[in-house]
Formats: C-alpha cells, sequence, structure tokens
C-alpha cells in the first residue's frame, strides 16, 4: 500500500514537471490578477491598479474584461493619452482593426514616434488591407526602435513586394536595411533571393546566396537552392555540379539527421532534378 502511495506522489511530481510553460504562465496571472482584484476592490479609483488589471486580463486573453477595464480607465482617468493605445491595441488583439485604427490615429497625433503603436497601427493597416500604409509606419517604427528585430525589416519587406512589381524594389532595400543591421540572416537573405528568383534576376539572386556564411553555402540546402536559381538561368552543368556536391554533402551527414522527414524530401528533390537535368538537351 505504501509503495502504491509512492507510485502515486512520483506520477503526480512528474506531470506536474511536464507542465507547459504557457500553463504555468496562466496559472501565475491567475494568481496575480486575484490579488489585484482584491487590491482593487479596497481602492476603486485606483487607475494604476485598474490599468495592471487590464493588462493581466489581456495576457490572460480574457478579452472581454480586458477591454471592460480599459474602457473604465478612460473615465476614471479621460486625460491620460495611452488610452488610445491601450484600447485601440486590444480591439486589434480582438479581430476589431476598422475600431482599432481610429484610436491608434488618435494617439499617434500626440505621440508620433511612439514605436509599439506604430507597429501596432501597421498591424491594423495591413489587416484592412492597407500594405503602404502598414509599411510605412513600420519605416517609422524602426527608426525609433533602440532594439528592432529582423522580423520586422522581414515583414516590412513583404508588405512592399506583395503590393506589386513598382515597389519590389523597395522591398528589397528594406531587406538589405535588416541585412546591413544584422548580416546575413538566413531569414532576410532567403526572402531575398525568393523576390530575385521570381523576377527572373538569376545572377542576382545567386549573388545573394553567396552573402551568406561559407558553412550556410555548403549546406544541402543552401547547395540545392543554388542548383535550382542555376536551371531557372539554363546554367545547368552548374546546377548539376551544385545537385551532386548537395547530395554528397548529404552522404556525409550521421543517418539520424539524413533520415529526419525534411532532409529525406531534400534528398528525393535532388535525385530528381539531377535525373530532369539529364533530359535537358542541349546541356549547358
Amino acid at each position: 500500500m505504501r509503495r502504491l502511495g509512492t507510485l502515486c506522489v512520483l506520477v503526480l511530481v512528474l506531470v506536474c514537471a511536464a507542465a507547459s510553460p504557457r500553463a504555468q504562465a496562466h496559472s501565475e496571472i491567475s494568481v496575480r490578477l486575484s490579488n489585484v482584484d482584491k487590491r482593487f476592490a479596497d481602492r476603486p479609483s485606483d487607475v494604476g491598479l485598474l490599468l495592471k488589471r487590464a493588462q493581466l486580463y489581456r495576457a490572460h486573453g480574457r478579452w472581454t474584461a480586458a477591454l471592460q477595464d480599459y474602457q473604465r480607465l478612460r473615465q476614471l482617468a479621460p486625460d491620460l493619452p495611452e488610452n488610445d493605445f491601450y484600447l485601440g491595441r486590444a480591439w486589434l488583439e480582438t479581430g476589431h482593426p476598422a475600431l482599432a485604427l481610429p484610436l491608434l490615429d488618435r494617439f499617434l497625433k500626440t505621440d508620433s514616434m511612439h514605436a509599439r503603436a506604430l507597429i501596432v497601427r501597421a498591424r491594423a493597416a495591413q489587416q484592412l488591407n492597407n500594405s503602404l500604409a502598414a509599411a510605412d509606419d513600420l519605416a517609422r517604427a524602426l527608426k525609433h526602435l533602440a532594439d528592432p528585430t529582423p522580423e520586422l525589416y522581414l515583414r516590412r519587406a513583404k508588405l512592399l513586394v506583395d503590393e506589386g512589381p513598382g515597389y519590389v524594389e523597395d522591398g528589397l532595400r528594406a531587406l538589405d536595411e535588416g541585412i546591413a543591421r544584422f548580416g546575413p540572416l538566413v531569414t532576410l537573405v532567403e526572402f531575398a533571393v525568393a523576390v530575385e528568383t521570381d523576377r527572373r534576376h538569376y545572377a542576382a539572386a545567386l549573388r545573394r546566396i553567396e552573402t551568406l556564411p561559407a558553412r550556410l553555402q555548403d549546406s544541402p540546402r543552401w547547395l540545392a537552392r543554388r542548383g535550382d536559381v542555376q536551371t531557372k538561368a539554363r546554367r545547368f552543368a552548374a546546377a548539376g555540379d551544385s545537385y551532386t556536391t548537395a547530395l554528397a554533402a548529404m552522404a556525409a551527414l550521421p543517418r539520424q539527421r539524413r533520415q529526419v522527414k525534411a532532409m529525406a524530401k531534400l534528398e528525393a528533390h535532388l535525385v530528381a532534378a539531377l535525373e530532369s537535368l539529364a533530359t535537358v538537351t542541349p546541356r549547358q
């Protein structure tokens, strides 16, 4: 009986240890919410506590309660400029960009350099199919952020490229700004290669690949990518060399890595590409 009790305790410990970080975070937020609720019950006019509770509701995904608190905050502190930002962001996060946009517009009239608000308004504009306005807001945010992320540069580039041929160069310049800041990150270079390839600027696409660190250029994935671009450029002999080198690099990998689904798919692509090249006449 004692052994059974010990086993139950052990299972309970293992289950708790395996709890997801997200569940633990929600549990922590629930505790903090409970504490703030108790304090706010005694001080119902405390603006700081009300804002803290609204932010906790938002973090917990309790959107109705968060919106109610943000609305109440407007009543308690009508001169607080951030009211429009908080409420606009909450409306956006609940899937109402049309309600969010005028609030964010009004807030940014009082603080035009508020980077977070610019990023949030960019999301709202994008969801309302105004890609150029979204890209402009991201450009302004990037000027004022001390620690921007590469993802913001990539988002801006995609917005511009998706707007059409007239904005592709602007999109590439946005990528180059990110590369100048962070170096040739794979996410930025990969999109630049795709853009250059799509518009049949194959030499430019290959030059983009050559900006990557040598260890990446020599990896099976990027050798395959080089071969794909060379094939589209009708540089068949060079493409064959790239594919063959990629297969050799793959063969040198440990077996368990080669058996990963993505690597098996890449290997099948390389074999198929070489077989396709063998049918090309004349071979260049």
